[in-house]
């Protein structure tokens, strides 16, 4: 063999059967055990060689025999074939022969997580924990119908990694629903007693945290489902809902943190002002602002509790305010006692928190007011039918939601507090520990979160945020409408608005009503004609 040739007595010597007849183009194999130059075919001859000879007149086809690792891959081949068919045979057995059933578990997990995180929005903790066992349960379920096909985990991986990120967001969601049911139940109490627990607000901070991280892989095994039957459209509504808790559960984030701030947890105390509106004078934003209620909150805790006359604040104002030019009759000097002349109540509250720090009350303190809430007496009384009557002793009376503000203004207005004592709120300096004390040891909270949300709805109270590190809270606020703002319209909406002030009227509102009747015509043109009568 020289040069890549073959030479032909070479040839006939090893390998005499063939024969090199010029017209013909011959193959021949070699066996290699015999073969003694096999060393040489293996460094220099392939699978399928052409060869000339040394003349240039014959050629050879050599097809070697197949080695060791050719076998190996052919093998491997024809393995493969019989696995995959292997695969797609049991894939049937096991997953779609119960495609169905685990569809229903699916839906089961998927519909009592729901439900469950919609209870704690009404902070009904006890049925949403109840939701999210039974979703646990079913998610066992699946997994146990999973585990059948578990040879399939390494082929097709999705729907074990959604499940194993789906028992996080469960176990977590059940850890803050723990901690947030504690944090409820015990808060009021808590915040007048030995304070709320902030780390436990810092624990639902870092699960919601968890559960936040946790989803973006849940919708990425939700992508790779869209490749299994009757999965694609199923796992594109789901993706966009788990984009939407995303979303929810950063606000919640955020809402925590400034709950947090609004607490004290910064260390920096916190002063809020409760004012208390009688509707039987009425005013803009609901009634007089007869008395008052300071708070002090720090690290979780009520630090202290200042109750007041009104009055106490307007006879400490430095300077002489003229009053709007409606007041100016009536009044020649503003106060505190008038600052919600406005029926816008942010308005209204931001006047009266300035007069409120200008007051030498407050001034020297150096107290910045970081929230107004104004709250009706209508709020009293829908409590107190929960609380039960409230024992007076000192006045003889039990307080009830049938006699609250008759027996409360009599004492202010009538009673020997002023003559006594000084002090004709005193009643209430009383009074509202007491009913703050029953109200915290109501275990049903549900009923009172339905009470306050109906009179935040009804604007029997409002509120309006003045600290920036709230800005979430004052944002979910302004967009439920608890802060008594005035509606903005466009060119084509209609707005109606009735406002009444009584002022220096007495208490005659409370003896009074008012029926209102709007009649509205729209002609044929367009133009829409108000008829408007007030009975009073």
């Amino acid at each position: 063999m020289k040069n890549g040739s073959l030479d032909s007595e070479w040839v006939n010597r090893v390998i005499p059967i063939i024969n090199l007849a010029p017209p013909k183009i011959v193959k021949f194999k070699i066996d290699y055990v015999t073969n003694p130059t096999q060393n040489v075919f293996r460094k220099y001859i392939g699978p399928r060689t052409l060869f000339q000879t040394k003349n240039h007149s014959k050629k050879i086809h050599i097809n070697r025999q197949s080695f060791l690792f050719g076998n190996i891959l052919k093998r491997s081949v024809v393995g493969f074939v019989c696995m995959t068919v292997l695969f797609l045979i049991l894939f049937k057995i096991f997953i779609f022969d119960n495609y169905s059933h685990l569809q229903f578990l699916g839906k089961e997990v998927y519909h009592n997580t729901g439900e469950g995180i919609a209870s704690f929005k009404n902070l009904n903790f006890s049925e949403g924990k109840e939701r999210l066992k039974s979703a646990q349960s079913s998610l066992s379920m699946l997994e146990a119908s999973m585990g059948k096909a578990s040879f399939f985990k390494a082929i097709y991986a999705p729907p074990f990694t959604l499940t194993k990120n789906l028992n996080v967001i469960l176990k977590s969601s059940l850890d803050v629903a723990n901690d947030m049911e504690k944090i409820t139940n015990q808060g009021l109490s808590d915040a007048f007693g030995r304070g709320i627990d902030l780390v436990k607000i810092k624990n639902v901070d870092k699960k919601i945290e968890l559960i936040s991280r946790t989803i973006p892989k849940i919708i990425g095994s939700l992508a790779n489902l869209s490749l299994l039957p009757g999965m694609n459209e199923r796992s594109t509504v789901l993706k966009n809902q788990y984009f939407s808790i995303q979303n929810e559960l950063n606000d919640s984030r955020n809402y925590l943190a400034d709950l947090t701030s609004a607490l004290g947890g910064d260390g920096i105390p916190k002063h809020y002002l409760i004012v208390f509106q009688n509707p039987s004078e009425i005013r803009a934003t609901g009634g007089f602002w007869g008395s008052y209620m300071l708070l002090e909150v720090n690290k979780g805790k009520v630090i202290s509790m200042d109750i007041r006359n009104i009055y106490d604040l307007d006879g400490q104002l430095p300077d002489i305010i003229n009053p709007p030019k409606q007041l100016l009759r009536i009044t020649p000097r503003w106060g505190t006692r008038d600052a919600n002349w406005f029926f816008d109540f942010v308005t209204s509250a931001k006047k009266g928190r300035e007069f409120f720090e200008q007051s030498r009350i407050i001034a020297e303190k150096n107290i910045r007011i970081d929230a107004i809430l104004a709250v009706n007496t209508t709020f009293v009384e829908e409590l107190l039918t929960l609380t039960g009557p409230i024992p007076m002793p000192e006045y003889s009376i039990d307080i009830t939601n049938k006699n609250f503000v008759e027996k409360v203004q009599y004492a202010i207005e009538y009673g020997s507090d002023r003559s006594d004592f000084g002090d004709p709120k005193r009643i209430l300096k009383i009074f509202i520990p007491r009913f703050l004390d029953k109200i915290s040891n109501i275990e049903d909270k549900r009923t009172i979160v339905a009470i306050i949300k109906s009179m935040f709805n009804n604007k029997e109270i409002q509120v309006a945020i003045f600290n920036p590190s709230f800005s979430h809270i004052r944002e979910i606020t302004h967009d439920l409408g608890y802060d008594g703002h005035i509606i903005e319209t466009s060119g084509l909406e209609d707005y109606f608005a009735f406002v009444n002030s009584n002022v220096a009227g007495g208490k005659s509102d409370y003896v009074m009503t008012q029926k209102i009747n709007a009649h509205l015509k729209i002609k044929d043109d367009g133009v829409v004609l108000h008829n408007l009568t007030v009975k009073r």
